[in-house]
């Protein structure tokens, strides 16, 4: 079926295992629509364009620096917003998004919110909440990675902390306690593969 395949094509989907995964449907039954033996109706057209699109843009995201996933984020980043929106009736203001760490902690406002540090080819490291940026993100920065990484020409093994691979920032002003830490735990889910958080923290419902 033209579609399927102009579908998987465009989400930039390789496999058919992946594809079949991403649409919630048997295997055996992508192959057939996507080899033209069978033919699907408009039921799974339908589950498999919303399901993959979805799965694409949240579960599997293709990578930020094609125009794909650039595109991508923009719209997780507007879904996320809408819903918090939606949910919680209250407003999230961004006051810093993907630019340069500032040299001088004297420069990070002293509200709080949610913030994102990045390294520089724009991975996600850290996501974190705090009562007040000025002082919060300066300690997260100088935290340890938990992960060991090898640099320099002996190829040593060393933890390097945060400041070393950190490169850009994002800040969203938050003013309501709860819902910061949901927003928080919402976006460790999100990008959990991509940080060096340490748990993925539980939503507050009370």
């Amino acid at each position: 079926m033209a579609f399927l395949n102009e579908l998987k094509e465009i989400l930039a989907i390789k496999s058919r295992a992946d594809f079949s995964h991403m649409c919630g449907k048997e295997r055996s039954h992508i192959s057939n629509y996507l080899n033209g033996v069978r033919k699907p109706g408009i039921r799974v057209l339908r589950d498999c364009l919303l399901n993959a699109t979805v799965s694409r843009v949240f579960d599997n995201p293709p990578d930020e620096n094609t125009r794909l996933g650039k595109k991508a984020r923009a719209l997780r980043d507007h879904v996320l917003g809408s819903i918090v929106s939606d949910l919680f009736r209250e407003e999230i203001r961004a006051c810093q998004e993907v630019e340069a760490i500032p040299d001088q902690q004297g420069l990070l406002p002293r509200f709080g919110g949610v913030y994102i540090l990045y390294d520089s080819a724009g991975n996600v490291l850290y996501i974190g909440k705090a009562k007040n940026f000025r002082t919060e993100v300066w300690q997260t920065l100088g935290r340890s990675i938990p992960v060991g990484m090898r640099f320099g020409p002996s190829m040593r093994k060393v933890n390097p902390t945060i400041w070393d691979l950190a490169a850009y920032l994002s800040l969203y002003q938050i003013d309501n306690e709860r819902l910061r830490h949901n927003v928080e735990a919402l976006l460790i889910r999100v990008f959990i593969n991509q940080t060096h958080n340490s748990n993925i923290g539980k939503f507050k419902v009370g």
